[in-house]
């Protein structure tokens, strides 16, 4: 997964020119309950590049949401398998950012089940995208 660094103060001379801030600030984020909820599978790594400021490189600094393990665009991606259910799933670290959910139409309902979750959790934009069936020829 590749991050940009946080965005430093400049000099005059130019640092850090062309760097992506986080768009959300800690003094208004509250907290959300943990309770039983757990990360998501490559959440630990998000999360703790998150935290030191630093946002995805790819796709306009978004994260992508899967229940498919064989799903990989090339963006920063989370795995949250179908076989457990969506609202045990902590997107708390997500607050603020752009989400894009990624889902077969087999695991529709669920995409959609993950996208409500994000939206609860502070997601600015949590789009859903599942692509049509292949029809045989």
């Amino acid at each position: 997964m590749m991050f940009l660094e946080r965005e430093t103060p400049c000099r005059g001379d130019g640092e850090g020119a062309g760097v992506l801030p986080l768009t959300t600030s800690k003094a208004n984020a509250t907290p959300i309950p943990y309770g039983r909820q757990r990360l998501p599978a490559y959440g630990r790594e998000v999360e703790a590049n998150l935290r030191v400021g630093r946002r995805p490189a790819y796709g306009g600094g978004c994260v992508c949401v899967t229940p498919e393990w064989d799903w990989r665009p090339p963006l920063v991606r989370l795995v949250c398998p179908p076989d457990i259910p969506a609202g045990t799933w902590r997107f708390d670290f997500l607050r603020g950012l752009d989400v894009l959910v990624f889902a077969y139409p087999s695991n529709a309902a669920y995409a959609v089940e993950l996208r409500n979750c994000l939206l609860a959790a502070g997601c600015r934009i949590a789009a859903l995208c599942i692509p049509p069936e292949a029809e045989d020829e």
